[in-house]
């Protein structure tokens, strides 16, 4: 492995788990610092904000990754082109939310909403769109320093502001969660404003003419779909909080900072694969080899996590306020979910290579389905641990349905038995720890998942481990 390629995985490494250390030392203090309805609305203004940001890309974000290195034209000129049309919606959009009855932010958070705090929202939302152009340069430059500490003083600077509100004396509100959280994003934006000025500027002669329909082609699909998986925990949340109350949302609000942890693991295989799967896809051969030995080590990444969380999870949920203790019972089927995200960024590739972007849209509607149905049949019945199955079973067949219609168009060539096999471990391990939560079980269930992950990996996860030593093992 070339050190670039290390050294970048070392600052991701490095940033994800400074990131996962800062989210587990906040979400206490966040949790003793805010009332439980303002806990609860902290977690809906995020969904919020990411859910209308997301649709606002119009997908040309991923059009931006796509064509990165194979543009011809300056780069100031093809990342004007990529994120004039979002910024307009970003004007569009505050003059939706300024309308005089907020009925939506009314119905979302569930209070009074003002004129300022619309405008706050909606300049948080411009900004997060800047941020999320200005990340993609970074990340498709390699310059993982910046991406690294733009993304930990993003965190960092939020909790410092909401801190600050919090010790002046001041009632942290939801006006003062929006502040914050635009001072975090300032903060990144100024780091990555670094990268953007010493980008390479001019053409590339060998790079291709990229029509403006062709972006948006390859994008909407992505904005569908995007929005979509932003629609679905928003509506989740509001369906727990009016079949069951507030003080339910906030206990799964908190566990779910376990998932956001693995989004943070996510983010960075995805930094690094990305590129690489660009710069590397058409060498079909080598590619295919890689993409194999990733995957199910990657795989067998997850059972060792999951493992972990289970023999722990009774502990770890401590780092919470006692009302929070539940939290535990859920915990393990949120990871298990989030581990077929993680997955599908590696195993779904093949749509973005073949251009089948249109295969995207119908994912989330899958993932909508199963959601709305599993929490309306569950919720009267189990409470609490039905958010945990439902979130589970809907990621794990919307996303095996993803990476399913992925593989047909660009597959790994072997090693299906091993993924079905431990795909099909998460699901069944992740529903049965919701209901069985000795500490005897924990144990043998841990040991189990990194035994029989370990010995289904076998050789590909040898060989990926080889790969990242100095002295490389090929087949």
């Amino acid at each position: 492995m070339n050190k670039k390629l290390l050294g970048n995985t070392a600052w991701y490494f490095v940033g994800t788990v400074i990131s996962a250390i800062l989210g587990f030392i906040s979400s206490p203090i966040l949790t003793r610092v805010l009332t439980t309805e303002v806990y609860a609305q902290y977690g809906m203004v995020t969904s919020f904000t990411t859910l209308v940001a997301t649709f606002v890309y119009l997908g040309q974000d991923e059009a931006f990754m796509r064509y990165f290195d194979r543009r011809k034209e300056p780069f100031w000129s093809f990342f004007w082109r990529c994120i004039r049309l979002p910024l307009v919606l970003c004007i569009i959009i505050l003059f939706l939310l300024l309308e005089p009855n907020h009925i939506v932010l009314s119905w979302v958070f569930a209070c009074d909403i003002q004129n300022k705090i619309a405008i706050l929202i909606a300049a948080y939302i411009a900004m997060l769109v800047l941020q999320r152009f200005l990340m993609l340069t970074a990340r498709m430059e390699e310059r993982a320093a910046n991406y690294s500490v733009s993304n930990i003083a993003t965190k960092v600077m939020f909790f410092v502001a909401l801190y600050v509100f919090y010790f002046m004396g001041q009632v942290v509100e939801l006006t003062e969660l929006v502040l914050a959280l635009m001072v975090g994003v300032l903060c990144a934006l100024a780091i990555n404003l670094v990268v953007v000025v010493k980008v390479k500027h001019g053409s590339n002669p060998e790079g291709e003419d990229i029509p403006s329909k062709e972006l948006l082609c390859f994008g909407i699909p992505f904005a569908i779909s995007s929005t979509m998986f932003w629609v679905v925990p928003l509506l989740e949340k509001i369906i727990i909080r009016d079949l069951t109350n507030w003080t339910v949302l906030a206990i799964y609000t908190s566990a779910a900072i376990f998932v956001t942890a693995m989004g943070l693991i996510k983010t960075t295989v995805n930094s690094i694969w990305v590129p690489y799967v660009y710069k590397n896809y058409t060498n079909e051969v080598e590619f295919k080899r890689i993409f194999r030995q990733v995957g199910i080590s990657l795989c067998w990444l997850c059972l060792v996590i999951l493992a972990g969380l289970i023999v722990v999870r009774r502990w770890v949920v401590c780092i919470f306020d006692s009302a929070y203790y539940d939290s535990m019972l859920i915990a393990p089927a949120l990871v298990c979910g989030a581990c077929f995200d993680l997955l599908t960024c590696i195993y779904s590739i093949g749509i973005n290579i073949k251009k089948k972007t249109q295969f995207h849209v119908i994912v989330p509607f899958v993932q909508l389905a199963i959601s709305m149905a599993t929490l309306y049949i569950g919720l009267p019945r189990w409470g609490l641990i039905a958010t945990g199955i439902s979130y589970l079973l809907s990621i794990a067949i919307s996303r095996i349905v993803q990476m399913a219609i992925a593989l047909h168009y660009y597959g790994i060539e072997c090693g299906y038995g091993k993924l079905a096999i431990m795909l099909g471990i998460y699901i069944a391990v992740g529903i049965l720890s919701c209901f069985v939560t000795s500490i005897q079980f924990d144990i043998l269930c841990g040991l189990f998942l990194i035994v029989f992950g370990t010995v289904i990996a076998g050789k590909d996860l040898y060989a990926a481990f080889a790969y990242v030593l100095p002295n490389k093992v090929r087949e």
